[in-house]
């Protein structure tokens, strides 16, 4: 008798390179249009406006996909989550239009905020998205 003995183990991890991302946003649309996004305080004379958040998470899909090729060949799947990526521009333009409507030329304090959820689904699945935010102020004497 002949036993054959076959592991499907991932290959063991002894390096990860050093990887690195820039990633920017350009808000001269919005200069142009003269409305001012910042991270800072605003500090000429203003109208307080109001509080002003949007928060955002992708659509998530579960899908197929192969996990292995068992030893005659036969793909074996599993249920995995595809999520889409959130794009901050969006966010921003979003913020943008719900502060006009409520008035405001700027958004101050402005952050952008990486937050996430675990959605309890077979399989379990987390969403990434962010949260824009600040303080939306109409900027007095701004454009004398």
């Amino acid at each position: 008798m002949i036993a054959i003995l076959v592991s499907c183990q991932a290959p063991k991890i002894t390096h990860i390179p050093q990887s690195s991302t820039f990633y920017g946003i350009n808000f001269s649309k919005y200069s142009n249009k003269k409305f001012l996004f910042t991270p800072y305080k605003y500090l000429g004379d203003y109208k307080s406006i109001g509080l002003i958040t949007y928060k955002v998470l992708p659509e998530a899909k579960l899908v197929q996909a192969e996990k292995y090729k068992d030893i005659n060949g036969n793909s074996i799947v599993e249920n995995v989550w595809k999520t889409e990526i959130v794009n901050p521009e969006n966010a921003i333009e979003m913020i943008y239009k719900k502060a006009l409507e409520m008035g405001a030329n700027a958004v101050v304090d402005f952050k952008i905020t990486p937050i996430s959820i675990s959605v309890d689904a077979s399989p379990p699945v987390t969403l990434n998205g962010i949260e824009v935010s600040g303080f939306a102020i109409n900027r007095l004497g701004a454009f004398k």
